[in-house]
């Protein structure tokens, strides 16, 4: 099992009191991906969690998100998380083509930790698709934060002046065991 952790970088470049610690483990079948949000997060909506369940659009509100896609492949999955324990996995062709929802994995195991120390969101999830391998993939680890404005706030491993695109593969970065 391989782990790597990553500071994840504001898209505006906003001097936020914000700090965003994001991991991704890949092993066999299964990923793990943990987040940890500490700083002023009052100034932030995370909402409470309730039951576990699939939903669409979480991008709209706070949202935990992975992108991961096979080594010189064009098809890739985006998972989504909410506070809320929302969640959703995307399968997509290509780049942003023919996204479905895919059915081959386990329900997620979401649990969120929020304390002095800050928000912890972890997802523990297992794969049942022919075309995952863990030994060579891109990813990106991803965070929009909402705040009491209303106002989104984009985080990734990497970032590009211009609009944000956590889809954009420019963004992405390998991950080899």
């Amino acid at each position: 099992m391989k782990k790597q952790t990553f500071i994840l970088k504001n898209h505006k470049r906003e001097e936020k009191n914000i700090v965003i610690e994001a991991s991704l483990e890949i092993e066999q079948k299964r990923v793990k991906v943990e987040y940890k949000v500490t700083g002023e997060l009052n100034n932030y909506i995370f909402e409470e969690a309730s039951k576990q369940k699939r939903a669409n659009e979480l991008w709209k509100s706070t949202c935990f998100e992975l992108f991961i896609a096979p080594k010189e492949k064009l098809n890739y999955w985006e998972l989504n998380i909410s506070p809320s324990k929302k969640w959703n996995f995307y399968a997509f062709n290509n780049y942003k083509e023919l996204m479905r929802e895919e059915k081959n994995i386990s329900i997620p195991n979401i649990e969120i930790t929020q304390g002095e120390d800050g928000y912890i969101l972890s997802c523990e999830v297992y794969f049942d698709i022919e075309e995952f391998s863990p030994k060579d993939n891109n990813f990106n680890l991803a965070v929009i934060l909402l705040d009491k404005k209303e106002v989104r706030h984009f985080y990734s491993i990497n970032r590009k002046d211009g609009v944000v695109n956590f889809h954009d593969r420019d963004y992405w970065n390998p991950f080899s065991l």
